[in-house]
């Protein structure tokens, strides 16, 4: 008889934390999912702003060069990238949190002057930089997803 109690006891017990046990790996998963979205968002971001970061480089340089209508064309363009430009980094921006050291080095990068330099090895500083910067975020989450802290 005692057997058959503490079976039905234990019985009870497994149901009743079943709900909460499922309950708190479920919103494990939904939280590492929502991490893996915020990283790849960063990271689209990040190769966009770098890659848009050249190109506002190029059309800069351009803009020396060429008759009145190639000037006017290529300062529109401009224009039209720097917008561009402005509203990535300041999405990047939003998607960090300031306090964060590692995101600091990141927000740092983002709004430094080394990326509109018209010397190519400044901007490759800078993008390097920022390359770091975002791998050591991207690493830091990675390891909280693995060990369950996210």
């Amino acid at each position: 008889m005692d057997a058959s109690l503490s079976l039905q006891i234990a019985t009870i017990i497994v149901a009743a934390a079943a709900p909460f046990i499922a309950f708190r790996h479920s919103r494990k998963l939904a939280l590492a999912r929502n991490r893996q979205s915020w990283l790849d968002a960063l990271r689209d971001d990040v190769a966009e702003l770098i890659a848009l970061a050249d190109d506002v480089a190029t059309t800069t340089t351009q803009l020396l060069h060429g008759d009145e209508e190639q000037k006017k064309a290529r300062s529109s363009r401009l224009h039209d990238q720097t917008v561009e430009l402005q509203a990535i980094r300041y999405r990047i921006r939003l998607r960090l949190r300031a306090g964060n050291m590692l995101h600091d080095n990141l927000i740092a990068s983002l709004f430094g002057n080394d990326m509109a330099s018209p010397n190519p090895e400044t901007r490759h500083l800078w993008r390097d930089g920022v390359v770091q910067s975002t791998e050591a975020i991207i690493q830091k989450v990675w390891k909280e997803i693995e060990t369950g802290r996210g």
